[in-house]
């Protein structure tokens, strides 16, 4: 089973990028510090855009499935064409599913969502998981190195087809599309630096970061990262791991703009293969212009 996994900083925060050594000076930086602030500002610039409804989840799945082939996530698809999950919402009958897990398949056709979005009286209602958690659990079916035994690898791989997917309907204008990667790169670069600080046992340091640059006057962020932390405070390890399959190893091998994969296929052409980024990169590229662009445009 394939888990989209909501933890670290807000506990229903989705993942993040990478952390190289402290923060003592420009030089030093993390680079996922610098691009976590980068895209916040942009994220912040987008609060006019409406998101993605849930209530919406069959219109959206027939609009993002023609794109694993389009990006060439799905090789095969390019040949014999795209199938469409099916898409059911659960109540998850825990408390940890119930506050962690966004959504999960078994990559035989069928996503199961976590109910809480399409409760108007939940906090999940008003969070802006939904499309990425759609696509991430959508593009698991695809099999293959997406829905590997490697948990490592299908996660990583995964969570860089979906951000690959909705930076194409971003930059074809689809503003909501726009809002969910912005939002999704944004927790990418946040969940890592938070990754390389609590790895370098300086859970201070992220806290005061997250509070004071992130969510500045915020008082319900913190209180949402406050109780992520004592609810991992017996289970740093897991934590950590989770950070690493979601955010950091995705954030590294996003350096490049490109990724492998395999399928399970009998076409040898098809066995292997390369997904390049391109409209990550370009995205990217013109942040701030797509972002100035989109809230001038009429919603």
């Amino acid at each position: 089973m394939h888990k989209a996994v909501l933890v670290a900083a807000v506990l229903i925060a989705t993942v993040a990028c990478v952390v190289t050594g402290a923060t003592t000076s420009p030089a030093q930086e993390s680079q996922a510090k610098l691009m976590a602030e980068r895209l916040d500002r942009a994220y912040d610039a987008l609060e006019s855009v409406p998101q993605a409804r849930a209530e919406d989840v069959e219109l959206w799945i027939t609009e993002v499935s023609p794109f694993f082939s389009y990006e060439e996530l799905d090789p095969v698809a390019g040949y014999m064409g795209h199938d469409f999950v099916t898409v059911y919402w659960e109540l998850f009958n825990t408390g940890t599913e119930f506050n962690h897990i966004a959504g999960y398949t078994y990559c035989e056709g069928a996503v199961a969502l976590n109910a809480r979005m399409v409760k108007k009286l939940s906090t999940w209602y008003t969070k802006d998981i939904f499309l990425g958690t759609l696509i991430h659990e959508a593009i698991h079916n695809i099999g293959g190195v997406y829905c590997s035994l490697d948990s490592r690898e299908a996660e990583s791989r995964t969570q860089l087809g979906m951000l690959e997917v909705l930076a194409a309907m971003a930059n074809q204008g689809n503003l909501q599309a726009l809002k969910a990667l912005v939002g999704e790169l944004r927790d990418v670069a946040s969940n890592t630096y938070e990754y390389e600080l609590l790895k370098a046992d300086k859970k201070a340091e992220f806290i005061k970061w997250y509070t004071t640059v992130l969510n500045p006057g915020d008082a319900f962020a913190e209180a949402k990262l406050m109780k992520s932390y004592r609810f991992w405070a017996s289970d740093w390890a897991t934590l950590i791991g989770i950070l690493d399959r979601y955010s950091n190893f995705v954030f590294q091998d996003m350096a490049d703009f490109k990724y492998d994969g395999w399928q399970n296929v009998s076409i040898a052409e098809l066995e292997n293969f390369t997904v390049k980024m391109d409209d990550v990169k370009y995205l990217l590229d013109h942040l701030e212009e797509l972002v100035e662009s989109a809230t001038e445009s009429p919603q």
